[in-house]
């Protein structure tokens, strides 16, 4: 299976269990302690290639961190490793057998294999911060947010040019008026039955936050749901007057409209 091509099965495995649900009890796991973070790890695995691995991804981690969830400074999360890809597949029988990684929010941990993609451990991290600074957000936001860093370079500085995940570009590309808004009222929700219900509402979240992001909101996005995290997201941006909600709903069709698909952020320093 490609990681970066089929939204809608993804965005399956990647949100199952974000609704609480409890993966099982991890018996005969065992349990390290590092600078970053807490590592569960299956019996019989060399926590020496554990280590190394995580130390190798943590410096692409902890730039999403810093710039995105600088709040988080002193979070430790939990990290449940596999030694693969098949032994991951198996231990999670309950998602999809195409199943890459996933975010499980009652244990607030990612589950993912040792060898697993760097985007597949930059859309889980963010699944898992996000939830730890604002467990309210909203789904556009949660998915949205994650498939924007999925996509981001971490060896680019904050103001460099960032660019659109490509599937993304594609349904901008030959159906925007898909994702036109008639209103501000973004996903909430998806219905698993319905795939292409499903990956427009995914695609929408992502270009959405995309735009958000080349616009400079992004950054007080972030900032407000620190420091109130049950707020709506785009009551930062907007402050809920009517007018300045519909402005961005006009600006944001524009950009469907006019698009870029590889921009730096506007006003950044």
């Amino acid at each position: 299976m490609r990681y970066l091509t089929q939204p809608a099965i993804i965005l399956l495995l990647l949100t199952a269990s974000c609704r609480g649900y409890d993966l099982r009890l991890l018996q005969g796991w065992d349990r390290l302690e590092m600078e970053c973070c807490y590592v569960q790890i299956q019996e019989g695995m060399d926590p020496a290639r554990v280590q190394t691995a995580i130390q190798w991804k943590w410096p692409m981690i902890q730039v999403l961190q810093q710039r995105f969830f600088p709040s988080l400074a002193d979070f430790k999360p939990l990290i449940v490793v596999y030694p693969d890809q098949a032994s991951y597949q198996r231990s999670s029988e309950h998602l999809p057998s195409n199943a890459l990684a996933h975010y499980d929010r009652s244990r607030k941990a990612i589950h993912v294999s040792i060898d697993a993609a760097d985007p597949v451990w930059r859309h889980e991290m963010s699944h898992l911060y996000l939830d730890e600074l604002s467990s309210k957000a909203p789904f556009w936001f949660q998915e949205g947010l994650a498939r924007f860093l999925q996509n981001y370079n971490t060896q680019k500085n904050s103001c460099s040019e960032q660019a659109m995940l490509p599937e993304f570009r594609v349904w901008v590309e030959k159906n925007p008026d898909a994702l036109a808004l008639e209103s501000m009222e973004l996903p909430t929700s998806v219905d698993f039955l319905d795939p292409e219900g499903t990956a427009q509402k995914t695609v929408l979240s992502g270009v959405f936050v995309y735009f958000l992001w080349t616009r400079g909101d992004l950054t007080d996005v972030m900032r407000g749901l620190r420091d109130n995290p049950k707020s709506d997201p785009l009551f930062h941006i907007t402050y809920g007057e009517r007018g300045a909600m519909n402005k961005l709903r006009h600006e944001y069709i524009e950009y469907l409209e006019n698009p870029v698909f590889n921009v730096a952020p506007a006003g950044c320093q």
